[in-house]
């Protein structure tokens, strides 16, 4: 279409932040935001390299479900470099891995209210029969905070520890979670590696209960304070209501900083000078932001 290109001035990234002299890092979360004609003009002019991150799977993104569609994709944005949370897609692309989550600076401990607390969006009924499953099992033995979005008002069962449509901001989701004993983790089909539940447990020093059986295998897992389940038979409400607090001795992998870092790295075969365009602390932000989108 003609005159297409008035819509470049409406991207956050302009020319006149970049150094042409230097190497110029751009990083895309979820899905690649400018337009393939002015990633080229950066790239033609203002020696950019793009970064694309994936917090999901590239199915769960609907950016492509084969390595054809994949490789349309990623020719049409000319990206640089990818890297994935997925180690199944890491396998199936040739992506890198980094599992990557900033963890809250201000976030202050809280008193404990709260055994159990989920929040999810119910995808499947398969996904919503489980969680209600969950707290039919242990909602009398344990206080439970469940918040389910995304459920159609036939399929919505009261009771007092579920809250139904109701989203949260990101940082309500961490005040509730510094609030609660334990995590529910829930996975969606298909997805494999840690979530985002699994390293808010780790950085926050709390339990995680998941029906993922990658926690087993995991740098953290110990059997102390996670606990794997198939069915919410399998849950032991013991274990949840012990008070015993967590210490993982988290090493701070999941930073960003790291993913900086291993972008420089890879691209230092190319390239001896760089300059990022996106400061670390700002990065941070922007991910925070992005991880409620994921998270839905």
């Amino acid at each position: 279409m003609p005159f297409k290109g008035i819509w470049n001035s409406t991207f956050p990234i302009k020319p006149s932040d970049l150094d042409p002299q230097k190497r110029n890092y751009i990083i895309f979360h979820s899905g690649v935001k400018f337009s393939p004609s002015y990633i080229r003009m950066l790239k033609r002019d203002y020696n950019v390299c793009i970064v694309y991150y994936l917090p999901d799977t590239l199915a769960g993104l609907s950016v492509a479900h084969n390595e054809e569609e994949w490789k349309r994709y990623k020719e049409y944005y000319q990206i640089d470099y990818v890297f994935s949370f997925d180690p199944e897609d890491c396998k199936r692309y040739g992506f890198e891995f980094f599992d990557i989550y900033s963890k809250r600076a201000d976030a202050e401990a809280s008193n404990v209210v709260n055994g159990l607390f989920y929040i999810g969006s119910c995808r499947t009924k398969s996904l919503l029969e489980l969680v209600q499953g969950i707290y039919d099992h242990i909602g009398n033995k344990a206080k439970c905070d469940f918040r389910m979005i995304g459920v159609a008002e036939e399929d919505m069962k009261s009771a007092d520890g579920i809250t139904y449509n109701q989203p949260l901001g990101y940082p309500d989701v961490i005040n509730e979670t510094l609030k609660s004993r334990c995590i529910l983790e829930i996975m969606n089909p298909g997805q494999h590696g840690n979530t985002l539940r699994y390293k808010e447990a780790v950085c926050y020093g709390k339990k995680l209960l998941s029906n993922n059986p990658d926690i087993l295998t995991s740098k953290y897992y110990n059997p102390k304070w996670m606990q794997y389940f198939e069915k919410p038979e399998d849950i032991d409400v013991d274990w949840l209501n012990n008070g015993e607090t967590p210490d993982y001795g988290y090493e701070g992998e999941y930073s960003p900083v790291r993913l900086l870092q291993m972008v420089l790295s890879k691209d230092n075969k190319q390239y001896k000078q760089h300059s990022t365009t996106i400061e670390t602390t700002l990065f941070c932000n922007f991910l925070r932001a992005c991880l409620i989108e994921w998270r839905k």
